[in-house]
């Protein structure tokens, strides 16, 4: 973290509490939609939270997002130009976001991300065999990267970028019809050397336990199976589409009482 704020002093870091995170999503005067907040209630692990609540904070505030395990090598102001609403390495990762409020993209990821959740919570509820299974389809196919890469494909097709696959490159978007992608700049990246994980942007290298021969600990999101893993508690809280809106005292009666009833 200390390259963060030493390379960019000019900028305000935010460290985010679950605690100040409701504060900002269920606060007076919160920018999020009802259904935006109810899929967030409707979490249980802490990487689907996250998944979520960065890309409704780069949605509405703009933001330039970077996971903690994540090295800066250059100062932000060398790789963001005055005038890019958003800037991308060309793998498009979802641990290291630069955004404007209100991008496409970033909306677009956000909307899907809240659909699926909710979608989710509805299949469980009904025991459909539909419903996820497992950390692969109930976080990265729900919240995660497997949702952000579709929101670009969808967002870039509609916008008449020239990408046939998923992924857009640079200079694919120079005619797109938005102006938020015709100001998307996309960086080079470096190739991985041996033992570091690829240099994004030329400037940053996240060491993720999951690829870059680091163990995982035992409490990691992707670690452990069995039926554990596969109960829809483990991901995703099934009542808070039932109280949504209702106040404190309304919602442990209803608590109280389905308790009771059950």
């Amino acid at each position: 973290m200390r390259f963060w704020w030493t390379l960019n002093p000019e900028y305000e870091y935010m460290f985010i509490t679950d605690e100040q995170a409701a504060v900002w999503l269920y606060g007076p005067s919160s920018p999020c939609s009802a259904q935006e907040t109810t899929a967030y209630r409707s979490l249980r692990l802490g990487a689907q939270k996250a998944d979520l609540l960065r890309s409704l904070i780069c949605k509405y505030s703009g933001c330039v997002y970077a996971d903690l395990d994540s090295v800066l090598l250059r100062p932000l102001r060398e790789i963001i130009p005055r005038d890019a609403s958003a800037v991308a390495p060309t793998v498009w990762p979802m641990d290291w976001l630069m955004y404007e409020a209100a991008h496409p993209i970033i909306e677009r990821f956000a909307a899907l991300q809240t659909r699926l959740i909710l979608e989710q919570v509805r299949l469980h509820r009904q025991g459909s065999r539909d419903r996820c299974h497992s950390p692969h389809s109930c976080v990265m196919k729900v919240t995660g990267p497997d949702v952000y890469i579709h929101a670009l494909y969808q967002t870039s097709k509609a916008h008449n970028c020239s990408n046939q696959i998923q992924r857009v490159e640079p200079g694919q978007c120079a005619n797109a019809t938005d102006a938020h992608f015709r100001r998307t700049y996309m960086c080079r990246d470096d190739g991985a050397e041996p033992g570091l994980p690829l240099l994004l942007c030329r400037s940053l290298r996240h060491f993720d336990c999951r690829t870059n021969n680091r163990k995982c600990p035992g409490d990691h999101w992707q670690r452990g199976k069995g039926a554990r893993l596969r109960a829809a508690t483990h991901y995703f809280d099934l009542n808070a589409v039932l109280y949504e809106g209702m106040t404190a005292s309304r919602r442990a009666a209803f608590l109280q009482k389905r308790t009771a009833t059950v």
